[in-house]
């Protein structure tokens, strides 16, 4: 609610609060992330970041916009993997952060410009580093490879094989596909982070609540158009 409201103050508050959380520790950072996913949902967003987004577009100080990407540095940097880094930035990029950055270079902030300066190294060396893994985290093509080449020869490579026919019935634009494409994103990015049988009992059971709240949402639409 601290996040929807009119006063720019409580805001930046919040987004300090994130911020320190985020580099707290590994589950402050977690906790962090949930926050987004959970307001996304009662929002009825398309995606975690796109409050974020909506604050920089919407900015009426400089000061205020460099709140709002300090914390979006403080994200990025507390992850704790190259690839997690790499995959928040991506997201980001996706929702034209670039776009809303470019403007904002010319300002006469230091802090503004100081913290668009922070974005654009990280990613830099983020990108230096995936040199070295010898395939490209931000390209489709690459990706798939790799993954294909993970499973080739093993039982996995059938598993693989199903995943991809099941989502070739996702149409290009549907509302459908508005609404699995993110949850397919958020239930595999839990899935790779389980350690244990507990972590996977717990896992099923909060993506069989986000599967039929997916579910209810598409009846909702299909009712209604």
């Amino acid at each position: 609610e601290e996040l929807d409201s009119n006063n720019r103050l409580v805001k930046v508050q919040v987004f300090e609060l994130l911020s320190a959380l985020s580099l707290y520790s590994e589950k402050g950072h977690s906790l962090v992330i949930d926050s987004l996913q959970y307001y996304k949902r009662c929002k009825g967003q398309s995606h975690q970041f796109s409050k974020l987004l909506q604050e920089l577009r919407c900015s009426e100080t400089d000061e205020y916009s460099a709140c709002v990407l300090a914390f979006i540095n403080c994200l990025i940097a507390s992850s704790d993997t190259l690839e997690v880094r790499v995959h928040l930035r991506n997201e980001l990029v996706a929702l034209q952060l670039l776009d809303v950055l470019a403007p904002l270079k010319s300002s006469s902030n230091e802090i503004l410009t100081t913290q668009i300066d922070v974005f654009e190294e990280s990613s830099s060396t983020d990108s230096e580093e995936l040199e070295f893994g010898g395939f490209d985290l931000q390209s489709h093509e690459d990706m798939f490879r790799v993954i294909y080449e993970k499973v080739l020869g093993t039982p996995q490579a059938l598993n693989l094989l199903h995943v991809l026919q099941s989502m070739v019935l996702l149409e290009r634009g549907s509302a459908q596909s508005e609404l699995v494409w993110p949850l397919l994103e958020e239930l595999t990015q839990s899935a790779v982070l389980l350690e244990d049988s507990k972590s996977a009992d717990n896992f099923h059971r909060n993506s069989l609540t986000k599967i039929k709240d997916v579910l209810e949402r598409v009846k909702n639409g299909n009712e209604t158009s």
